[in-house]
């Protein structure tokens, strides 16, 4: 999303067309909705997380900008500062991204892996209008006196504050009306994204259920990143 309304390859009135599937040079990668969502604009199809509409999209932005983005947010990175025992997930490659495996990473499937911690840095990033301020486990220490902050990272800009607000209000319409609709009804206004990631377990398929955002929306003090095995 963030790569295309970046490029200008799209804004929250572009439509796309859902027939319940994207079929990429033989292969199929099915949409949320089975019945498919039909006519749906960019907006709706954030909120429903409609893999069509958003395998479409990434075809349009390219793997190139959207591999571009996903480094500038810290994918494929360690989150955290400081030295910790801590996962750099897996970025997909140029060569990972042809046929089918765009679809993939249109829609955060394939051989892209991501921690907590790296999904909470982005939300962040979003909730602080673009800019990356970084994540520190530990803020400071004390020796029973005064508190010795740990330095910060220096803030860099990652996405413009205006995609980030766009994004912060499609975030709100998911929990709105959207597939973290449960969230609603909790007195204060929360932009949220949910998904799903798909995984084996004991040679089983499982599916693994992800939802991050902040709070309040309009001036986020919180961050929240939650993924259930």
């Amino acid at each position: 999303a963030a790569a295309a309304l970046e490029k200008g390859i799209a804004d929250e009135n572009t439509m796309f067309v859902c027939n319940g599937y994207e079929e990429i040079n033989g292969i199929r990668i099915n949409c949320s909705k089975e019945e498919g969502h039909g006519e749906i604009n960019f907006r709706d199809a954030f909120a429903k997380s409609c893999n069509s509409a958003f395998i479409q999209l990434g075809i349009l932005t390219g793997g190139n900008e959207i591999l571009d983005m996903a480094k500038a947010f810290g994918v494929g990175e360690r989150a955290f500062q400081g030295k910790l025992e801590e996962k750099t997930g897996i970025l997909p490659g140029i060569q990972d991204i042809y046929g089918a495996g765009m679809g993939n990473l249109s829609i955060g499937q394939g051989k892209l892996l991501i921690t907590p911690a790296q999904a909470a840095r982005i939300t962040a990033i979003i909730a602080a209008g673009g800019i990356d301020h970084g994540l520190s486990l530990i803020q400071g220490t004390t020796d029973g006196g005064e508190i010795e902050y740990l330095k910060k990272q220096d803030p860099r800009r990652v996405i413009t504050k205006e995609t980030a607000s766009l994004i912060t209000d499609l975030m709100v319409d998911t929990v709105n009306y959207g597939t973290a609709n449960n969230l609603s009804g909790a007195g204060v206004t929360i932009a949220g994204k949910t998904g799903s990631a798909e995984a084996s377990y004991h040679g089983k398929m499982v599916v693994h259920g992800w939802v991050t955002g902040f709070f309040p929306a309009e001036e986020p003090k919180y961050v929240i990143t939650v993924f259930v095995e």
